[in-house]
């Protein structure tokens, strides 16, 4: 078992990360099946302009796109594994912590989109954005550990000491497989123009707040 103070920083954050995604993809689902219940509205469709920006149909359709490739990523054998392995507390216990009970907002009016929008969508872009932020910064950082000389000739199975005996060690393949998922988000989807606008509509231009 290795004892390696960096790979311990980056053990440690894979698994709070790894619990974020994996109760950010849990949300996703049920949000999915909340929009679906409802026809895809018009892209010209202005749904809320309380904010900074509108949050137009085109918005929620590039959301609603989002939101099924976060889930159809964490659902993929590798990441399932990679994310399972890091998970320290159950899915329930996660959910209740989750970020965007910071993020809620009252809607008392009947329109269905606007409802949607206001429970679901804005909550969620606000947690996503800021996933983004973070994911960002651990590839940086991940990425770094994993190109020293001292790292770099070690076998995947190597196990992580993190002096805990309530959860199995990760290993170094489990860092680096972590890190392979994070480039395939950063710079990816998620990172797009035209998703990042959408985000920016969702959010109505407030200051990111990383939680």
């Amino acid at each position: 078992m290795i004892d390696n103070p960096k790979l311990l920083h980056c053990v440690q954050r894979i698994r709070v990360r790894s619990e974020f995604v994996l109760g950010l993809a849990a949300q996703l689902r049920d949000d999915l099946t909340a929009m679906n219940r409802l026809p895809d509205p018009s892209p010209e469709m202005v749904i809320d302009s309380s904010f900074l920006f509108p949050f137009d149909g085109a918005d929620w359709l590039t959301l609603k796109g989002l939101f099924s490739q976060i889930v159809a990523l964490t659902e993929t054998p590798e990441v399932d594994a990679i994310l399972k392995q890091a998970q320290v507390r159950p899915l329930d216990y996660i959910l209740r912590t989750m970020p965007d009970r910071f993020y809620s907002f009252d809607y008392q009016g009947n329109d269905p989109y606007v409802l949607v929008f206001y429970s679901r969508i804005r909550p969620r872009a606000m947690s996503i954005r800021s996933l983004r932020y973070t994911l960002n910064d651990d590839k940086r950082v991940i990425g770094r550990v994993l190109s020293l000389p001292e790292v770099m000739g070690l076998d995947d199975t190597e196990e992580i000491n993190e002096h805990r005996s309530d959860v199995p060690p990760l290993t170094v393949g489990i860092v680096r497989g972590f890190y392979a998922v994070v480039n395939q988000v950063i710079g990816g989807p998620i990172d797009s123009e035209e998703v990042s606008q959408a985000i920016d509509d969702a959010c109505g231009g407030e200051e990111l707040v990383v939680r």
